[in-house]
């Protein structure tokens, strides 16, 4: 498996620098390097159709001419989906405000050796999350909301939720049933009423650590897909609770017809929720 990547920065030394780093691997490529991110841009237009023509991953500096890189990484997002953003800046006050666009990771100029190794490792993971995913249809999931909360991947429960708080953003994600929520109130939600300015930055990193939750489980979002809008929806068959909630909407009298798909869906919808 080979890994194509991208840089882009202002500073030719910092692209020679990342390309330097990442000659070293002998499964990362280095497709181009750009110094002005509208060329980054346009070279990415240019490319002929088809995942196998694109980068898998962008070196992307955050504090550049003429588009930031926030900005610059949500275009290339649109050409993209499964962009794998790594940011690269001298600035770490940026840090926060780049979740915004859900990067892989943040490196910090001057770049260490130990931190690209770090990325790389990450990369590697991702890009071949992604390509299983192609090949799959990730139908393993199932999230139980009545009686014990649990979530299984292929039939395990070993999940890697990284703190409470990811896993109370799901279940409070999956009782909204797809309803838009802001930003302030999720805070408000996940800790405990609180709505300051500390609350609202444990927000971004919650977010942060959920979405590359959902890409390590479901990297194509074919059963759970997180919407910028903090939407989350989730495939008929994946969850205990939606899939009651939709028969429930649809089937507002039992009767002979649906009589055993209602059995069925009570079945699976045993204990308290």
């Amino acid at each position: 498996m080979v890994i194509k990547v991208l840089l882009v920065d202002d500073e030719p030394p910092i692209l020679d620098e990342l390309g330097y780093l990442l000659g070293k691997y002998a499964d990362v490529e280095v497709m181009g390097a750009f110094t002005d991110p509208r060329q980054a841009i346009e070279y990415l237009q240019q490319r002929p159709a088809g995942d196998l023509a694109l980068p898998d991953a962008v070196f992307l500096d955050i504090d550049l001419p003429y588009s930031n890189g926030l900005e610059t990484a949500r275009k290339m997002r649109t050409i993209n989906a499964d962009m794998i953003i790594v940011f690269v800046t001298a600035y770490s006050a940026y840090a926060l405000e780049s979740f915004q666009v859900h990067p892989l990771d943040y490196l910090l100029k001057p770049i260490q050796e130990s931190q690209m190794d770090a990325a790389v490792k990450q990369i590697r993971k991702q890009v071949g999350l992604l390509q299983a995913g192609s090949r799959s249809n990730n139908g393993a999931i199932r999230i139980k909301c009545f009686g014990n909360f649990s979530m299984t991947v292929s039939g395990q429960d070993q999940i890697r939720w990284g703190t409470r708080r990811v896993k109370d953003l799901l279940m409070y994600l999956i009782d909204l049933e797809a309803a838009p929520v802001s930003h302030k109130d999720l805070a408000s939600a996940i800790f405990n009423g609180v709505m300051d300015k500390k609350a609202q930055n444990n927000l971004y990193v919650t977010i942060h650590n959920f979405r590359r939750l959902l890409r390590d489980i479901d990297p194509k979002g074919e059963r759970l897909r997180f919407q910028d809008n903090m939407i989350l929806d989730i495939a008929p068959g994946t969850c205990d609770y939606t899939d009651f909630m939709s028969f429930a909407r649809s089937n507002a009298v039992i009767n002979s017809g649906n009589a055993r798909a209602a059995a069925a869906v009570l079945q699976s919808c045993r204990g308290g929720y």
